[in-house]
């Protein structure tokens, strides 16, 4: 398991071979190739391959589920933190439910947040990432058991529709979401209300994160709604340290964050006001 030395390495600490090898592998093609180079830089790289798993075709579930189910499979789950479910399975989430147990954070698209339903890890999902319009998605406990163990949940494009089910069952600590006035009766508009005084009440949140979305002009809701939400927003901002608000300057810039980034931007602004 000992990497071979050329002449013109010799000399080279093998230390600084990993540091490079690991950081070329955060290029999934790159790191595929690299971790056939060997079973020592195997070794460096199947952690940091396997850290942020994308799903986005049938052949990505095929080839995970391969994976999850043969003799390292065990060994090889406890590396994935991060998961994209661009596509899922029932079948895949049984497995990944049973032995990935150290999922950190979940990005899932509106349309296929239902496949939450299937996936419940044995220490839950601790954040939570729902991209896109959310005018059709309920998101409760009721329906998907894994969000009593959430604790920061962002919804980087719009305002979610719903009261999450067993309030007391949640574990809330950050919250962000967008307010996107849109037609009346399918909006966001009329949830934020509702979604802001269940947020207040609950005794675990420390950071909420409110985003101002104006950058389409709306006909269906009136400049006078819409003044009054950015003024409530900005009261409650002025009133409680834990809310934070940003507007479409920034809004761009805000979806482009990771959602370490994000975090750390909203704990950064509440940090400033101790």
């Amino acid at each position: 398991m000992v990497l071979k030395r050329t002449p013109t390495t010799i000399n080279t600490p093998i230390e600084l071979f990993e540091i490079i090898a690991r950081y070329a592998a955060q290029d999934k093609h790159t790191g595929t190739s690299l971790a056939c180079v060997s079973k020592a830089v195997n070794l460096w790289i199947i952690p940091i391959l396997y850290n942020c798993v994308d799903l986005c075709t049938a052949l990505d579930i095929q080839l995970l589920q391969r994976t999850l189910e043969g003799p390292s499979g065990k060994q090889l789950a406890l590396h994935l933190r991060t998961l994209y479910m661009g596509i899922f399975t029932a079948e895949l989430g049984q497995i990944m439910s049973e032995i990935c147990i150290n999922i950190q954070s979940v990005i899932v698209p509106q349309m296929k947040a239902r496949w939450l339903i299937d996936l419940n890890p044995p220490n839950g999902i601790p954040w939570l990432t729902i991209l896109g319009p959310l005018r059709p998605l309920h998101l409760s406990t009721h329906g998907t058991p894994v969000l009593k163990s959430v604790t920061h949940l962002r919804f980087p494009s719009d305002t979610p529709n719903g009261d999450f089910g067993e309030v007391k069952k949640l574990s809330f600590t950050h919250f962000a979401c967008v307010y996107k006035p849109i037609k009346r009766g399918i909006t966001g508009h009329i949830y934020l209300w509702d979604v802001i005084q269940l947020l207040l009440k609950m005794e675990t949140i420390e950071v909420l994160v409110f985003g101002i979305d104006l950058r389409k002009p709306t006909v269906h809701v009136s400049p006078t709604e819409i003044k009054k939400m950015e003024e409530y927003l900005r009261n409650l901002e002025q009133k409680d340290r834990r809310v934070v608000v940003y507007t479409s300057d920034s809004m761009e810039l805000k979806e482009k964050m990771t959602n370490e980034e994000f975090w750390r931007y909203a704990e950064g602004v509440i940090s400033t006001r101790i």
